[in-house]
């Protein structure tokens, strides 16, 4: 599989703003990532460590739930494996800055796993689909 340098430099560091801003409004500190390989973010909430992975999309314009078009929100397999430490895994819409997220320990259940074919990397991939209700949705 081909990394595409390009996109990840374009939109790594502006997502993970766009979540820490969130989080921080949540009331969550944020904690150093000892691992620049590893999960995205970890954050601090009333003595609890969680554990963020942040994606932007490119393809889907959306603000809340009603007005994502596919069906199911979709999540890379290959952050499965991370799932042993739970996490929440989000996706934050390029144009309006929405977020949907949702917990590792939904998406990755067997019902939702797809695997198909990926033109532009010209590979097989595995995708978990989950249902639009199972996601939260940020404006």
């Amino acid at each position: 599989m081909k990394f595409d340098w390009d996109q990840y430099n374009k939109w790594d560091a502006w997502g993970k703003d766009i979540i820490i801003d969130w989080l921080s409004s949540q009331g969550h500190t944020m904690v150093h990532n000892p691992d620049k390989y590893g999960i995205d973010l970890y954050s601090d909430y009333e003595g609890k460590l969680y554990l963020w992975e942040v994606e932007v999309s490119t393809r889907h314009v959306w603000t809340c739930e009603d007005n994502y078009e596919p069906e199911a929100v979709s999540f890379l397999g290959r952050k499965k494996k991370w799932a042993e430490w739970p996490f929440y895994y989000c996706i934050i819409c390029s144009e309006t800055e929405s977020i949907v997220l949702c917990s590792s320990s939904v998406i990755y259940k067997p019902e939702y796993k797809q695997e198909r074919y990926v033109v532009s990397r010209d590979c097989v991939d595995v995708f978990y689909h989950v249902p639009k209700e199972l996601c939260r949705w940020i404006s």
